[in-house]
């Protein structure tokens, strides 16, 4: 089939290089000049199943973050007459009975993920900083508490996790500073660290190898169907051009050509934050990635650089990185490795960015053919769309074969929203 991707960050170039393994012609399209400009900048390391799961207190709230509120939304600007429908939405999802059911379809996808992403790994021998294993730090009695709970849930999907006192804790990740509480850690060894935006342009270069194309720099403007099958992708100044299909991996820039079909997703834009800065002394840097279960800050080792990550904002898009929220940031790396990197000075190489994420309010992401013939979805992932990406385009590759699915691809049907 001859497909077009709208999105060229990890989303859409998994999606892409999967497609064109599988015979068909892809194209992919984006505003930006190259792939990974977005989110798939410089988001958090933290990648493959567990992690992603609530850790600490359920209940979410609205307000700044801070310590023991890492399910927060905080606001730096007033939310449109649009947004307050998704944001009680969002406030609810945290009690609801379905949530059991849309975390074991999130946790299924991770798993499958991370089964491609291994295979991709070993087959293309793809060369980017990388590790194994994450440690969910938990600072208090309280917070072990609320961890029993995830553990057991984890574990009765067949995942490996070790419960570890303090001291274990801090010889699998020796640099964690002695003087800051630690009632004990889980271990999750299936999970690792990555860096997003290399394994997106090392996937790129592998899918030009099987003959994919890419059309970047001018945005598209509408998709529309054609009578007798197919889609046309209009960009601003250019002819049509058709598709068999074309799939929308471009997170909240997809809302506008959606509109003109009926179609509205229950998507909004959050913004998250992180700082990445030059090791300073490999022996007080993390061995490889820990997350604050009661702040939901990460802090990973990639290569030579530390990333810490976090925070959930309802901001303007391209406004720059929120101040309180850095400023958390550092308070957590100076916290857990207070010599692990240069923030300051001329080699530092400091880098602060703030990207925005496509999330849902509650479920699973949108993933599989909408009610418009030829119009398909791969968006919502939120913060877990590294961690989702290669899953995702197994359910993509799954519903275009026509074969019996690898992974139940109902949770994520765009349909089941009245899509």
């Amino acid at each position: 089939m001859k497909v077009a991707i709208v999105g060229a960050g990890v989303t859409g170039m998994a999606a892409a290089h999967r497609l064109a393994s599988e015979g068909h012609a892809v194209t992919v399209f984006d505003r930006a000049g190259r792939p990974a400009e977005g989110s798939s900048f410089a988001p958090g390391g933290l990648v493959g199943p567990g992690w992603h799961q609530p850790w600490g207190d359920t209940a979410r709230r609205f307000g700044e973050p801070g310590a023991g509120q890492a399910q927060r939304l905080a606001w730096r600007r007033m939310p449109k007459a649009s947004e307050w429908s998704w944001l009680w939405r969002w406030r609810m999802a945290g009690g609801s009975v379905a949530a059991d059911d849309d975390l074991a379809a999130l946790h299924a996808l991770s798993v499958r993920s991370q089964e491609v992403m291994t295979d991709l790994q070993d087959r293309l021998q793809l060369d980017h900083d990388r590790s194994q294993g994450l440690l969910v730090l938990l600072r208090t009695a309280r917070d072990k508490a609320l961890a029993e709970t995830v553990v057991a849930r984890l574990r009765s999907w067949g995942l490996t996790c070790r419960e570890l006192d303090a001291a274990a804790a801090r010889q699998l990740e020796p640099a964690l500073c002695a003087d800051t509480p630690l009632a004990g850690a889980i271990e999750l060894p299936s999970a690792g660290i990555a860096n997003c935006r290399e394994w997106t342009l090392l996937i790129r270069n592998a899918a030009i190898g099987l003959g994919c194309r890419f059309e970047m720099g001018l945005a598209v403007s509408a998709l529309v169907p054609r009578p007798q099958g197919g889609i046309d992708l209009h960009r601003i100044g250019q002819p049509p051009l058709p598709f068999d299909l074309a799939i929308l991996c471009n997170g909240i820039d997809a809302l506008p050509l959606l509109q003109p079909h009926g179609l509205r997703p229950p998507v909004i834009g959050l913004q998250s934050c992180s700082v990445s800065a030059q090791v300073r002394e490999p022996l007080d840097a993390p061995v490889s990635g820990v997350l604050d279960a009661s702040t939901g800050i990460s802090i990973t080792r990639l290569g030579q650089r530390v990333r810490v990550s976090g925070g959930r904002l309802l901001a303007h898009e391209n406004a720059p990185p929120d101040p309180a929220t850095l400023r958390r940031l550092y308070a957590a790396l100076l916290d857990w490795f207070p010599g692990a990197a240069r923030v300051a000075g001329p080699h530092s190489n400091l880098q602060e960015w703030q990207g925005t994420q496509a999330a849902l309010p509650d479920g699973p992401p949108l993933i599989g053919p909408t009610r418009v013939d030829g119009l398909w979805l791969n968006l919502g992932q939120g913060e877990a769309g590294w961690t989702l990406a290669c899953g995702a385009a197994s359910l993509l590759a799954d519903g275009l074969s026509g074969q019996a699915p690898t992974l139940d691809a109902r949770p994520f049907l765009p349909t089941r929203r009245g899509l």
